[in-house]
């Protein structure tokens, strides 16, 4: 926040990440962007049918999520969480 950050976000520059539809709403409701993620116990149809930003199945699909953002991944490498 701009408290922390020394630097006031517009909504549009905030993302709300989420795997339940009171994290889409929010989003909507404050102006931010919303991306839904299906690991939650919010059924995949549900989230889809809120119209969030971004959908995806989990947290390892970077490519969309950093495409939202205005990121594009560097040829040749491919970004993803460390399994485990």
């Amino acid at each position: 926040s701009e408290e922390f950050y020394g630097v006031r976000f517009a909504p549009d520059q905030i993302f709300i990440v989420g795997d339940s539809a009171a994290a889409v709403e929010t989003a909507k409701r404050v102006g931010a962007r919303s991306i839904a993620v299906a690991t939650g116990w919010t059924p995949k149809e549900e989230l889809l049918a809120l119209a969030p930003d971004l959908f995806v199945d989990d947290l390892r699909q970077t490519a969309p999520f950093l495409n939202l953002i205005g990121v594009k991944e560097p040829t040749g490498h491919r970004l993803s969480m460390n399994e485990r």
